[in-house]
């Protein structure tokens, strides 16, 4: 979690800020090093807000399956697929955050990309998190230190029926089973 190692910051913090936190496990760290409680919120991922709609063209399931596993620092033991395709850094815009149009033509471009194939794996949040948005089968695993799954029981379980969540302790003989059967 970002939050946690900030725990001066969180001290030094006055009562004109709100902080969201999109999982217990964060929203328990903070509670106990932010004094104004009543500027804290558990909440969704701010992800789930998005409206869809506004921001799709029509390409949509032309491809079968998406396997888009973490290959950067917080990458986890999983074997990866040949063609995995980490695509936060393959769509990666760099300085694209400058404005608020930099910022839509971003996730439009995300969305589309995620939207263009039927079933969706990987252990990145957000596009687990775009996926469900857009109602796709999604095999979402947990990444390396949990927050996945923090958020899955928080905002995801029990409420999205094409979500297959795996364990970190099933994930590396899951996915190696997988993909030995040549089944991306």
């Amino acid at each position: 979690s970002t939050i946690n190692g900030n725990e001066n910051l969180l001290n030094k913090f006055k009562n004109n800020i709100t902080i969201f936190v999109r999982e217990k496990n964060s929203y328990n760290h903070v509670y106990k090093h932010f004094i104004y409680l009543n500027n804290l919120y558990l909440s969704n991922d701010m992800a789930f807000y998005i409206n869809k709609y506004n921001l799709l063209n029509n390409r949509q399931n032309i491809n079968n399956i998406l396997n888009a596993f973490r290959n950067d620092i917080e990458k986890t033991s999983i074997k990866l697929p040949q063609n995995n395709n980490d695509i936060s850094k393959t769509l990666e815009y760099k300085n694209s955050w400058k404005t608020e149009k930099d910022i839509y033509i971003v996730a439009l471009n995300f969305l589309n990309y995620i939207n263009s194939y039927k079933i969706i794996k990987t252990n990145r949040l957000h596009v687990g998190i775009g996926s469900i948005i857009l109602n796709k089968e999604l095999h979402l695993y947990d990444n390396s230190y949990g927050k996945n799954l923090s958020v899955y029981l928080y905002s995801i379980k029990n409420k999205y029926k094409n979500v297959n969540f795996y364990f970190k302790n099933d994930v590396d003989k899951i996915l190696n089973e997988i993909f030995d059967i040549n089944e991306y």
